[in-house]
């Protein structure tokens, strides 16, 4: 093999690689792939079977005849946008059927769905400003607003939480009392949906207003 020929080899490696690394970010960022921060180890065999899928197809695509009439850096782009495409297209419908599959079994062992974005998730990650209020497990009332924006993290810690200045309210006076008739009375009027998530790590209790109309007009 000659100095030339492990060279084009390297390239083709490098390159069929690239879309890996796009793959794993991709399929996150469009919630088709739910990764948990905390399992670094899981994360980068994930990673690193996505890098070797698309080494494997980019490969195989190298040895193609028309790909090959091209010259080598026409080559590269053409793999690369396909395992791209791949990446948009196939491997979300291979995700979403797998995790249907899964469920089918589950249930036919009398298992409940498996869900694979948190419920917290699941809600903040929606269009609307959501109106936030959380309290203490004594009852006092720590913040009250409307989120602004959403932070980029795997995990999606609520911690993180960045709300618009001109709705922050952090009246010590302010009671569960009130903030739950407040939005139960809004969810009455068919205005949107009431929840309340309970972190029994922190010891927070904090109440989520989803206004289906628009999310600052209550």
């Amino acid at each position: 093999m000659t100095e030339k020929d492990m060279l084009d080899i390297i390239i083709k490696l490098i390159f069929s690689s690239l879309p890996g690394f796009f793959s794993y970010f991709y399929l996150q960022e469009v919630d088709i792939l739910q990764l948990n921060r905390n399992r670094d180890s899981e994360n980068k065999l994930v990673l690193l079977s996505f890098s070797f899928v698309n080494i494997g197809l980019g490969l195989l695509m190298f040895q193609i005849k028309w790909i090959n009439e091209f010259p080598l850096f026409v080559r590269i782009i053409i793999v690369v946008l396909i395992l791209i495409l791949v990446t948009m297209i196939v491997y979300p419908w291979i995700i979403c059927f797998g995790k249907y599959v899964i469920n089918l079994i589950r249930s036919d062992s009398e298992l409940g769905a498996q869900t694979y974005k948190s419920d917290w998730k699941a809600l903040m990650t929606t269009g609307n400003s959501k109106r936030i209020s959380i309290f203490d497990f004594s009852g006092n009332h720590v913040i009250s607003g409307f989120t602004d924006k959403i932070p980029n993290d795997i995990q999606f810690d609520y911690f993180l939480l960045v709300m618009q200045s001109e709705y922050i309210d952090t009246d010590s006076k302010l009671t569960e009392a009130e903030v739950t008739e407040q939005y139960e009375k809004a969810v009455k009027d068919d205005n949107g949906k009431y929840f309340i998530f309970v972190d029994m790590e922190k010891k927070y209790k904090i109440h989520v207003y989803d206004d289906k109309k628009k999310g600052k007009d209550n």
